[in-house]
């Protein structure tokens, strides 16, 4: 995976409220990055973010699914079990 820095890059243009263009533009300044490298950071980190809790809501939907299968299962066995004896 290529870093932001190294990837080729396309001028945008954003508008943002004036109060998070100064928030943004004083935070930049503080930890030493450029206004873009700070935009690019926060939306790959949310980016990022969002893919995780899709992955995570995939994983819990596949687990309900298994214990679901499972539950009917072994009820299923259940009466197989007691039929036999």
């Amino acid at each position: 995976m290529q870093t932001i820095i190294s990837q080729k890059k396309e001028k945008v243009n954003f508008l943002f409220p004036s109060d998070l263009n100064q928030k943004a533009s004083a935070v930049a300044k503080e930890l030493g990055f450029t206004y873009s490298d700070l935009v690019r950071k926060a939306l790959t980190d949310f980016l990022e973010r969002i893919e995780k809790e899709k992955i995570n809501r995939e994983i819990a939907q596949a687990a309900k699914f298994f214990y679901e299968t499972e539950k009917y299962t072994a009820e299923e066995w259940k009466f197989t079990e007691t039929s036999v004896k």
